[in-house]
């Protein structure tokens, strides 16, 4: 079991390096236009425009950190860490509330991999301001990463108070922010690795239920969270549910058809679903091979009906749809499976899709049906 979750771990986790200011000092006009200036370049991605505006920002008025902060900012995306420190510590000294500067610094820490010694930083940076929601997840994460490495070193005593810790950052930052799907995803991870420790098998699934569900909030949340179908579809790999993993996969892919982990998963997934076929081994290939493959979709949501996997056959019809307008029978699984669940609306919109579809694509019991709905429905 350690295996599976130690590839779940080398997800791609990011850390934010703030530029938003706080409360202004400089009094001078001019400063405060040309850290605004400096500001406004940082975000557009223009650093040499940034270090000239923070520049003239602090011949105007030496003491705002604001503009120390952004030419640390400037070094750091010029790959130029020391100097990039030198700066975030100056600002600090020149602001003891100064938290993005402590954010920032942390977060160099932690982009060498010093967890332990980017805690301090994300620690200050949050007491500071508890709404600063970067600082926070940063602080989560940094627990998380110290946590892994704990658990790796096999000292899971330790290993389970640092996911404490980040656990109880990441419910304070659901809390300020309900949409942080970062923050569900990694909860996740953590219910995964807290599995891999357990000897009690209740226990253990237990763990897993919990894991499961933190991913289906990160997925409520943004659907679009690579990171949380591959987690996800690992989660549920190591659990048996082969078709359900199939399925996390499958849409993984559709957003990065390049991640490698989705890829092996996916095959590992094929191998123990219960959904073999030689037409779904072909709509596999199709959707390994391009990931945005309408028709791949389309028979995939097919045999997911036919497994009575229908939530998740909707989505993959939707998704056939949405990338081939034309293809029609997308429209008449959606128009079956809405009548059946009385969706009356979604049904006699995706009948009338299909009847206005290309003949030559339709089926004349499928459209006696769909006509049948069209009738039915408009009578209401």
């Amino acid at each position: 079991m350690i295996k599976v979750f130690r590839a779940i771990a080398a997800l791609g986790f990011f850390i934010f390096l703030s530029v938003a200011c706080i409360a202004p000092v400089a009094t001078n006009p001019q400063a405060l236009a040309q850290e605004n200036a400096c500001v406004q370049s940082l975000q557009l991605g223009d650093y040499q425009g940034a270090k000239t505006r923070c520049e003239l920002c602090l011949e105007y008025n030496e003491n705002v950190p604001e503009c120390v902060n952004g030419l640390g900012l400037v070094a750091y995306a010029n790959n130029d860490t020391d100097t990039a420190v030198k700066y975030f510590t100056q600002a600090i000294q020149m602001s003891s509330n100064f938290a993005q500067a402590r954010n920032n610094l942390g977060a160099i820490y932690f982009k060498q991999s010093k967890f332990t010694e980017a805690l301090p930083f994300f620690k200050e940076s949050v007491n500071i301001d508890p709404g600063y929601q970067d600082a926070r997840y940063n602080l989560a994460l940094s627990y998380l990463r110290v946590g892994q490495k704990a658990m790796l070193a096999q000292d899971n005593s330790t290993a389970k108070s640092d996911f404490s810790n980040a656990q109880d950052q990441y419910r304070k930052l659901t809390a300020v922010n309900a949409a942080y799907a970062n923050a569900y995803r990694d909860m996740g991870l953590i219910m995964t690795y807290l599995a891999s420790m357990q000897t009690d098998q209740g226990q253990l699934q237990s763990d897993l239920n919990k894991a499961n569900d933190y991913f289906k909030q990160c997925l409520q949340v943004d659907g679009n969270n690579e990171g949380c179908r591959e987690s996800y579809g690992h989660t549920l790999l190591y659990q048996n549910q082969f078709d359900m993993a199939l399925y996390q996969f499958v849409q993984c892919l559709s957003i990065d058809k390049t991640n490698v982990v989705c890829i092996q998963g996916m095959e590992a997934a094929y191998q123990g679903s219960q959904m073999k076929s030689g037409a779904l081994s072909s709509y596999m290939q199709m959707l390994k091979a391009n990931p945005n493959d309408a028709q791949g979709h389309l028979g995939y949501c097919i045999a997911l009906f036919q497994n009575g996997m229908n939530d998740m056959a909707a989505a993959e019809c939707q998704n056939a749809s949405q990338l081939n307008a034309k293809l029609c029978d997308a429209y008449f699984q959606l128009a079956m499976y809405y009548k059946k669940t009385l969706n009356s609306n979604n049904a006699l919109t995706n009948c009338r899709s299909y009847i206005l579809c290309d003949q030559s694509q339709k089926n004349t019991d499928q459209t006696a049906q769909c006509q049948r709905v069209i009738t039915t429905l408009s009578g209401q």
